[in-house]
C-alpha cells in the first residue's frame, strides 16, 4: 500500500473549509483519498447514485456529515445545490469533499468558501529509490505502476479509455481516431514551442480549434501548458508556451517504448526527462498547498531556462540535463541565465548521487532539489 503524501493536506483543509476540492488527472488516486474521509460517497458519474443522492439530500445535510461527490463534472447543478447549502447553514468546515478530473469553472460559484488540493499520479517521494527510474520510465498512475510487467499495455488501455469513453462523456467533440491522431501529434511536441498552427495544418482544422482541443486536454489533467516568462530584458524573447504529456509512462507509450532498455538511445530522451522533473516539481509543491508560478523562459538567441519558478517568494532558475556528471559549460550557461532573470536560486537537476556546486549553481538529484525546495519556507 502506497501511502500518498495528500492525505494530510486532505485531512487539514476539511478542517478549514466547508468544502475541498480535490483536482487531478483521472486516476491519479483522487477517489481513494477522498472515500477514506467519509462513508456517505456518492459516484456521480452513475445515474443510479445520483438518483440516490437526490433522495436523501435533505436528509444528509441535516445530519450535518461530510459528503464525498466523486467526479462532479458530471452533474455541474450540483455546485448551485451546494452553495444553496452554503448560503442558508454557513458551514464552518467539512461539509462536501468533491474530486474533478476536469476542471469545472462551477468552482468558481463557492467563492473563498472552497479550498482547492492539486493530486497527481504518484510522486517520486511516495516511492523507494530503487523504483525512480521504473517510475520516470512507467509513469505514475497508480493502478499501472505498481505492475512491473504490463508496460505499456496498461498505458495503452487508460488512453483508449480516455478516447473512446471519458473524453467524449465530458463533451470532446473529435471522434476517436482523430483524438489518437491529435495525441500522436501533440507527442511530437512534447517540451516544444507550442504551435497550434503547424498542429492544425495536420489535422485539416484551425488553429483556434486546435487551441480549443488542447485547452480541454489541459483541463483534463492529460498535458499541460508552460507559459513563456516576461520579463524586462534588452533580449527578444519566445513569447509562445511549451507543451508538456503531463505523466511520462503515457509520453512514453505513444513514441512507442516497448521496454526501458532503451531509452537512454531516443532522441527525445532529454525532453523526457525535462517533462518529468517539471511535473514532479511542480504537483509536489502545489501538493504541500502553495500556490507557485512557473515558466520558461527563451529568447530568440538561444539563452533558456526549462523551468523558471516563482515559489514562496523566491524566484527559482532550474535546467535539467540526464547527465550524472554535468559538464562545467552546463553550470556557466545556467549561472548567466539566472542572473539575467534576476533569480535567488540555480539548481541544475540532473542523475548526480552527489551534488555538485560551480559558479553559484548547484547540480542536485531531483528528490535533494525537492528537499532544498520544500525547506525553504
Amino acid at each position: 500500500m502506497i501511502n500518498r503524501l495528500g492525505k494530510e493536506n486532505v485531512k487539514k483543509m476539511i478542517g478549514s473549509y466547508p468544502v475541498v476540492v480535490l483536482l487531478g488527472p483521472r486516476g491519479s488516486g483522487k477517489k481513494t483519498i477522498a472515500n477514506g474521509f467519509s462513508k456517505k460517497c456518492f459516484n456521480i458519474e452513475n445515474d443510479d447514485e445520483v438518483y440516490r443522492l437526490d433522495y436523501l439530500w435533505e436528509d444528509q445535510i441535516e445530519k450535518d456529515e461530510l459528503i464525498v461527490l466523486n467526479e462532479i463534472s458530471h452533474s455541474p447543478e450540483l455546485f448551485l445545490r451546494i452553495r444553496g447549502v452554503l448560503d442558508e447553514h454557513r458551514p464552518r468546515g467539512g461539509r462536501f469533499l468533491i474530486t474533478e478530473s476536469f476542471e469545472s469553472s462551477m468552482i468558481k460559484i463557492l467563492g473563498s468558501r472552497v479550498g482547492i488540493l492539486q493530486l497527481s499520479p504518484l510522486l517520486i517521494q511516495e516511492i523507494k529509490p530503487e523504483e525512480y527510474d521504473h517510475l520516470w520510465f512507467s509513469g505514475g498512475y497508480p493502478h499501472q505502476w505498481s505492475d512491473k510487467a504490463t508496460f505499456p499495455e496498461k498505458q495503452w488501455e487508460y488512453l483508449h479509455q480516455m478516447i473512446e469513453r471519458y473524453l467524449p462523456n465530458l463533451g470532446f467533440q473529435l471522434p476517436p481516431r482523430e483524438t489518437m491522431r491529435l495525441f500522436k501529434m501533440l507527442v511530437n511536441f512534447h517540451g516544444t514551442i507550442y504551435n497550434a498552427s503547424r498542429i492544425g495544418k495536420n489535422l485539416g482544422v484551425s488553429y483556434h480549434t486546435v487551441n480549443k482541443y488542447v485547452d480541454f486536454l489541459i483541463r483534463s489533467g492529460l498535458v499541460r501548458h508552460l507559459p513563456a516568462a516576461q520579463i524586462k530584458s534588452r533580449k527578444r524573447l519566445v513569447k509562445h508556451p511549451k507543451l508538456f504529456w503531463r505523466d511520462s509512462g503515457l509520453l512514453h507509450a505513444l513514441n512507442g517504448m516497448k521496454n526501458n532498455e532503451d531509452l537512454f538511445s531516443q532522441i527525445w530522451v532529454g525532453a523526457s526527462w525535462e517533462g518529468w522533473v517539471i511535473e514532479q516539481i511542480c504537483t509536489r509543491l502545489q501538493m504541500n498547498g502553495k500556490s507557485i508560478q512557473a515558466y520558461h523562459f527563451s529568447t530568440t538567441d538561444g539563452y533558456a531556462l526549462d523551468l523558471l519558478l516563482n515559489y514562496e517568494d523566491q524566484l527559482w532558475a532550474i535546467n535539467t540535463t540526464i547527465s550524472s556528471n554535468p559538464p562545467p559549460e552546463f553550470f556557466s550557461e545556467l549561472a548567466k541565465v539566472a542572473s539575467m532573470v534576476g533569480a535567488d536560486n540555480a539548481i541544475l537537476i540532473s542523475r548526480t548521487h552527489q551534488p555538485l556546486q560551480q559558479s553559484g549553481v548547484v547540480s542536485l538529484s531531483l528528490v535533494e532539489a525537492l528537499l532544498l525546495m520544500l525547506d525553504k519556507k
